[in-house]
């Protein structure tokens, strides 16, 4: 920035507020292995005024029974409380800390992260073909903060062409460049990349068939 008439030079007190997050261990054994790491970033976000009150708890889920830790910063006003379960984020947003969940995270930065935890590795793509034989997959958005995602198809050990991608309710639609003849089968699997870090996950295995037409029945 070019100096202005007047101004003298200074320099700003107080935290550094730019993004910074942490994110709520998934489990006992990541908590573990985090706990001191955790414990100096709470103290921190307390002492740099980012909430002036901090809670993490310890439960357990009434119906499923698992146990698990949530994290929940106190808004300025004293009453706002917002709350970070496992595998949410507790990010700093401007001059406050604020939970967020996953999507909510991905909407707001951006960071080099796994993509481990994208549906479609557990869950396969749905596939439609049309009175043509044309394939089209449908799968869930990673949820990941390393947008942009760039999507590839294999075929065994063919890349498939793909059309125009649409995205509605962070379901991906993806239409192939792909025609199955009658009764033909195909096994895709999809490639999601961040293509800002080269960071990749393959989807779990779909099989797509085009049904051969019934046999007419002679009266």
């Amino acid at each position: 920035m070019a100096e202005l008439t007047g101004f003298s030079a200074a320099t700003k007190l107080g935290p550094d507020l730019g993004p910074q997050s942490i994110r709520v261990p998934l489990n006992k054994g990541a908590a573990i292995a985090k706990a001191a790491e955790l414990v100096e970033a709470f103290f921190d976000v307390v002492d740099a005024d980012l909430t002036p009150n901090l809670t993490v708890e310890f439960l357990k889920h009434p119906e499923t029974g698992a146990t698990y830790c949530r994290v929940s910063p106190l808004q300025a006003d004293g009453i706002t409380k917002t709350v970070a379960k496992p595998g949410d984020w507790v990010a700093v947003d401007g001059s406050r800390l604020l939970a967020m969940t996953n999507r909510e995270y991905a909407g707001k930065f951006t960071q080099d992260l796994p993509l481990d935890e994208w549906a479609a590795t557990e869950a396969a793509p749905a596939a439609s073909i049309d009175d043509d034989g044309k394939v089209t997959l449908t799968f869930p958005e990673p949820t990941s903060a390393n947008r942009p995602f760039a999507y590839t198809v294999t075929r065994g050990e063919e890349t498939v062409a793909t059309g125009s991608l649409t995205i509605a309710d962070d379901i991906v639609t993806l239409p192939l460049e792909l025609t199955l003849a009658e009764g033909e089968s195909a096994d895709l699997a999809v490639t999601v990349t961040a293509t800002k870090y080269g960071t990749t996950a393959t989807s779990a295995l779909t099989t797509v068939t085009r049904r051969a037409p019934e046999p007419e029945v002679e009266s």
